[in-house]
C-alpha cells in the first residue's frame, strides 16, 4: 500500500504483488521456423490517469555473448505505456534481416535477454539451452520443487527469473 501523510487518507492506493514482478518467459513454438517472442510484467506505481509512464524500453539477446536479436532496433528504443498495475508486454525480436526464426533460441549455448527502461537495465534474464533442451532451473525443477510452486509453461514457454 502507498499512501500520502495521512494514513486515512482516501487517494491511498493499494498494490497487488506477485511472481510475475520477477519472471518473464520467452516463447518458442513448436514450430521452429517460426518467430520468437519474450514477454514482460510491467507497472509504473506512480501512473495515473492522463499521466501514464511512458518509458523508452529496449531489449537485446544475445547468445554465448554475441547480440542474436534486438526489439525494436539495435540501439533504439520505443515507448511503453504503464499503468499501476501489471500488463504483459510481448515483445518480437528482430534482427538486421528481419524476424528469427524460434530454432536460433534453441541452438545451444548461453541466453541473456537485457530489457532497458529509460537507458536503466530493469531486468536481465538469463537461460541455458543443452542437447537442444530449455535447461530448467529453480521452480521449473518439477522433483525439486513444492507442487503449489511449481511455474511450467506448457512446453513452449520458458519461465526465466530477472537478475
Amino acid at each position: 500500500m502507498a499512501a500520502g501523510a495521512d494514513a486515512y487518507t482516501p487517494d491511498s492506493k493499494w498494490y497487488l504483488d506477485g511472481p510475475w514482478a520477477d519472471f518473464g518467459y520467452i516463447y518458442i513454438p513448436r514450430n521452429r521456423r517460426a518467430a520468437a517472442q519474450f514477454s514482460v510484467w510491467l507497472r509504473d506505481e506512480e501512473a495515473e490517469p492522463g499521466k501514464w509512464g511512458n518509458p523508452q524500453t529496449n531489449m537485446v539477446i544475445k547468445r554465448n555473448g554475441e547480440v542474436l536479436s534486438f526489439w525494436p532496433g539495435l540501439n533504439e528504443a520505443n515507448p511503453l505505456q504503464l499503468k499501476p498495475w501489471y500488463i504483459r508486454y510481448d515483445l518480437n525480436p528482430r534482427s538486421k534481416k528481419g524476424s528469427v526464426p524460434a530454432s536460433e533460441y534453441v541452438e545451444d549455448g548461453s541466453y541473456e535477454i537485457t530489457i532497458t527502461l529509460d537507458g536503466k537495465v530493469h531486468g536481465v534474464y538469463k537461460y541455458e539451452m543443452k542437447g537442444g533442451k530449455f535447461a530448467h532451473t529453480g521452480a521449473q525443477v518439477r522433483d525439486k520443487t513444492d507442487p503449489q510452486l511449481f511455474i511450467e509453461g506448457g512446453g513452449e514457454r520458458f519461465f526465466i527469473k530477472r537478475q
